[in-house]
């Protein structure tokens, strides 16, 4: 359904190539403008006094700091944003796009040493970027400027280069998250801030929020507009089109979307989710995670279809919310139809219904 869906987000650059690291050392700004002297390329990292920290956003590694994890380290090594970080990336490469109004770029120049055990083969380490939004940004959407960090690490290998960002404009509180994509273990993603003095606690008065029964059952659906609370998520339908202007909307989108099957029709909605669980996460919720009521009470998955900008396609940590479209189907016999929300396999105390007119 979603071409940029991924069971984890926040995957590196995809075919990045590894490059020089020679290279140098950009002017250091930090997120308020303010110069700094970052550590320099090439020293030897300095261990935290804690090595337990760094595991959670309340905890991150401080500034400058190493980084230390099972199979990994990292210490940033420079940081440009705004302005200047979109002056870099249109020298980098032509074709990148400026940040859409109310966006900006975030450079990061890591440093990166895969410590893994010698023969246990490559080792795909991600890293996104978070901050007070609560929304968690992979990286990507433009080519780096040169050096860039490669994706994929073997034991003993270490490298600098940057990783590129988009965040939202008003960002602050801001962290690096490194997670290896693929582990044997249940380690913890690590922490490392961005600014001097950067954390993130999770809000208590989540805690104060009760699911509800309201579009608990299929017979009574919440009505149009109306926010299902469940005991991790919010969610509340904005707009709704339907038929031949779903269509429109969708082919607008992307020239490839199919029509729909015969006696079938499509069905686009926007919507805005919230999560309101207090785990750590971040917690993914895409488009995958609803279905639409269709006819004799069938359930129709939701189809392949690329929507239009921006698709529901969130990682988000407690109080994090993100709003997106969600293109689905269903059978034209069906009056009223009914969108139902079903965020696992295993969670059907957390089904909802919701009208959609």
């Amino acid at each position: 359904m979603h071409t940029s869906s991924h069971p984890r987000f926040w995957l590196m650059i995809g075919g990045l190539v590894l490059a020089s690291l020679a290279c140098t050392t950009l002017p250091f700004t930090t997120p308020t403008g303010t110069a700094q002297t970052p550590p320099p390329a090439g020293a030897a990292p300095t261990w935290p006094a804690d090595q337990a920290s760094g595991t959670s956003r309340a905890t991150p590694f401080a500034f400058g700091e190493l980084a230390t994890a099972e199979t990994w380290q990292a210490q940033v090594r420079d940081l440009v944003r705004g302005d200047q970080a979109w002056a870099l990336l249109h020298e980098a490469n032509m074709f990148n796009e400026p940040p859409a109004e109310g966006w900006e770029y975030l450079l990061v120049r890591l440093w990166v040493k895969c410590t893994a055990p010698q023969n246990s083969g490559s080792h795909s380490i991600a890293f996104g970027v978070t901050g007070d939004y609560k929304v968690l940004y992979s990286s990507g959407g433009a080519v780096a400027p040169e050096p860039r960090l490669p994706y994929e690490f073997t034991p003993g290998m270490e490298a600098e280069g940057w990783l590129v960002f988009r965040i939202r404009l008003e960002e602050t509180n801001l962290l690096l998250q490194g997670d290896e994509l693929i582990s044997t273990t249940e380690e913890k993603p690590r922490y490392l801030a961005l600014q001097e003095g950067a954390k993130i606690e999770v809000d208590p008065g989540l805690l104060e929020i009760d699911a509800t029964a309201v579009g608990a059952d299929k017979a009574m659906p919440a009505a149009l507009g109306e926010t299902v609370t469940t005991e991790d998520w919010e969610i509340t339908v904005l707009e709704v089109y339907r038929g031949a202007e779903a269509l429109q909307r969708l082919q607008a989108a992307n020239p490839y979307n199919a029509q729909p099957a015969a006696g079938m029709e499509y069905v686009l909605v926007s919507l805005r989710v919230r999560y309101i669980g207090t785990a750590e996460g971040p917690a993914h919720l895409d488009g995958f995670k609803f279905k639409m009521l269709g006819s004799g009470q069938q359930l129709y998955d939701a189809p392949a279809l690329v929507e239009p900008q921006p698709e529901l396609n969130a990682y988000l940590f407690p109080g994090g919310e993100a709003i997106g479209w969600v293109g689905l189907e269903v059978d034209q016999a069906k009056e009223k139809p009914t969108l139902v929300f079903k965020p696992g396999l295993l969670s059907n105390y957390e089904i909802r219904y919701l009208a959609l007119q």
